[in-house]
């Protein structure tokens, strides 16, 4: 029987050498940005603003949503004029006023913490310098991540914001017939006209008829147009053929508050590599493995926290020994209370911070929390944070006692 023989190989130099010329990074964003057409941008919304209407301003990058067909299958092409252009929308009543700027056209399974960056700061310069002549944004994304971008803007732009955010896409590009962007834009625009009544301050997604906090959305479907829902609660809204069907938003809402300073969060670097792993299907060894490899990682717990106890004993020391160790539930009814259970009960007692959220959420705060070292951030909430009080201020408590204390 001959021998198979295998030559070296080093996956990792391999991977540093596999790069995509036409996908920019963060420095070669910042290069390509056309200043002189942005600056104009800035001073038409001031020129045409009508505080009748409800200004909004479209940012487009890409997606399906930009798409067309291509021996390659769909790719983003075309601009994002041309897509508006293609969906005729039906509604466009006179009291509303839309503005465009394409920001990029990417496919969002493409886009990195460096686009999410580049974009935030667009938003960021766009509301310290035209807060006034702009009533709400609408973001047109990709839905295969639109929810990762949601979380970072959430936390980006969490303290003091003063207009509502809204990312949307589609499942069909917006220039092909009977395109689901014409509904999904047209509730987008129903929708801006109550959050500027009722003064709404906040980061949403709303892909159908459902408008969703940011921090909670879920993408659940890659064919229906009602492709997203919401983690914890209920929607904030659903939206009609003509009017809001059910208004959640008086006392549950995150509004505006002008004694509140704008002060975004954008100074976070490159993002960090941060694991979300499961503990249902993985060997000690593993565990073990991921844990001594990365200065924080991230375990999705079984049901009410259950665990096999030898992994809860891996994690639980690691912890004791300096490890960032956070627990969550992808449920958002869980009670995560160890010691319900025999399976998990070492847990019990233990400093590890559990939280309950979406894996990107929770991963986006992580990411966060350690680019600010100083804890300025880490008692400050994201648009809508999805812990509760309890499990919240234990996350960011043991947060703080960690980095802060430079346990690392």
């Amino acid at each position: 029987m001959n021998e198979i023989k295998t030559e070296p190989f080093d996956i990792q130099e391999f991977a540093s050498q596999v790069k995509d010329p036409s996908i920019l990074d963060y420095a070669g964003l910042k290069a390509s940005f056309n200043k002189e057409n942005f600056e104009a941008l800035k001073e038409r919304l001031k020129a045409n603003y009508d505080p009748k209407k409800t200004n909004i301003l479209v940012i487009g990058t890409g997606g399906t949503f930009q798409s067309k067909e291509t021996d390659h299958g769909r790719a983003p092409e075309g601009s994002l004029e041309e897509s508006f252009k293609a969906m005729n929308l039906p509604y466009s009543p006179d009291n509303i006023k839309i503005n465009l700027f394409e920001l990029f056209n990417y496919d969002s399974s493409l886009l990195n913490h460096d686009h999410r960056r580049f974009l935030a700061e667009v938003l960021v310069e766009l509301l310290d310098d035209c807060e006034d002549f702009v009533d709400g944004f609408i973001i047109t994304h990709g839905t295969d991540t639109m929810t990762i971008t949601a979380d970072y803007l959430s936390l980006i732009l969490g303290r003091g914001l003063k207009k509502p955010v809204i990312l949307t896409g589609s499942q069909d590009p917006a220039r092909q017939a009977k395109t689901d962007a014409v509904y999904h834009m047209d509730n987008c625009l129903k929708v801006h006209e109550f959050l500027k009544e009722h003064g709404v301050a906040e980061v949403m997604v709303l892909c159908g008829n459902e408008l969703v906090r940011g921090a909670w959305a879920k993408k659940i479907s890659d064919k229906d147009s009602d492709a997203f829902s919401s983690f914890n609660d209920k929607p904030l809204l659903m939206v009609g053929n003509k009017l809001v069907k059910e208004w959640r938003l008086a006392n549950f809402v995150l509004k505006a508050d002008p004694t509140i300073p704008f002060l975004p969060f954008t100074e976070i670097g490159q993002d960090a590599d941060i694991p979300v792993t499961e503990l249902s299907d993985i060997s000690a060894k593993e565990l073990a493995r991921i844990v001594k490899d990365n200065r924080i990682s991230i375990w999705q717990l079984l049901g009410s926290a259950t665990c096999p106890n030898t992994h809860a004993r891996i994690l639980k020391e690691a912890s004791r020994r300096g490890k960032l160790i956070l627990l969550m539930s992808p449920f958002h009814d869980s009670q995560l209370v160890p010691g319900t259970y025999a399976a998990g009960s070492v847990l019990k007692g233990s400093k590890i911070p559990q939280l309950k959220g979406t894996a990107s959420f929770v991963r986006a705060k992580a990411n966060f929390v350690i680019h600010e070292i100083n804890g300025k951030f880490i008692n400050e909430e994201g648009l809508g944070e999805v812990a509760e009080s309890s499990s919240k201020r234990r996350f960011y408590n043991a947060m703080a006692q960690d980095l802060v204390g430079e346990r690392f």
